[in-house]
């Protein structure tokens, strides 16, 4: 097992935050190409859902623009007039096959085409029964107001389902970032300490440390009572005998020399 007695303090704190800092910038870096992401998925989309509310209200103005020029050419007949319902039920059709492409169920541009059929048949047909068709023609038209209707609304439930796709990776990508802090913040906390060199020797050599350093303190103080003791006695024969228990402070060592 490693042990963290051949490493200093310095050496562990320096490891510790060098380790708090490398899961700060990786944390950081996610973050910043999840937001990358993100902001170029809401740029495809927001892009998406500007050509699909384009192609609907196209769509719609388009079997105005059908129904407006089917009825006239019920009434006058007139080559220009079924030209012009041509022209809307191309564009229409280039509109209803950009939003099959997308997102768009195919019964409900099935739906569209088969109602757009049965108006082009009756476009078509005897003069005296011209007013049977243009009550087949108006029921026809109420049917793709209808479809209109229908695809508008999808249009906008796909837009609301991919913008709640977009807040949900946003929001995973938040509670990553912070599963991240939290982890860098408890390697914070819980980095390593040295407070004193002989907590990382083992109980046996510190316990004999311990005991040296005791016996060491004994010696020196019956060392220091000892040397009190002979001072006293010195001093005590000295002053029977009437010798100075110093030389140094006897009056003919302050007089000096002769």
């Amino acid at each position: 097992m490693l042990s963290l007695q051949r490493y200093s303090f310095r050496q562990l704190l320096l490891v510790a935050f060098l380790l708090v800092a490398a899961l700060l910038s990786i944390a950081a870096v996610r973050e910043l190409y999840l937001l990358e992401d993100l902001l170029a998925q809401s740029s495809e989309g927001a892009r998406q859902a500007v050509a699909r509310t384009a192609d609907a209200q196209v769509l719609a103005e388009r079997t105005v623009s059908m129904e407006r020029a089917a009825r006239q050419f019920l009434v006058l007949d007139d080559p220009v007039l079924r030209q012009r319902f041509d022209e809307a039920k191309q564009d229409a059709a280039a509109a209803l096959r950009r939003l099959a492409d997308e997102s768009l169920p195919s019964s409900l541009a099935e739906q569209w085409r088969a109602s757009e059929a049965r108006i082009e048949r009756q476009l078509r047909g005897p003069e005296d029964t011209s007013h049977a068709r243009e009550l087949v023609v108006t029921a026809s038209f109420r049917d793709l107001d209808s479809i209109n209707e229908a695809i508008a609304e999808q249009v906008r439930m796909a837009t609301e389902a991919r913008n709640q796709v977009l807040m949900k990776e946003l929001d995973s990508g938040r509670t990553q970032l912070g599963r991240q802090i939290l982890a860098a913040i408890v390697v914070t906390i819980a980095r390593p300490n040295v407070p004193n060199p002989d907590c990382c020797l083992p109980a046996s050599c510190t316990n004999a440390a311990a005991r040296h350093r005791g016996s060491a303190a004994s010696a020196a103080l019956v060392h220091d009572a000892g040397s009190a003791a002979s001072r006293r006695r010195a001093v005590s024969v000295a002053n029977a005998v009437g010798v100075p228990a110093n030389p140094m402070t006897s009056p003919a060592m302050r007089r000096g020399p002769a």
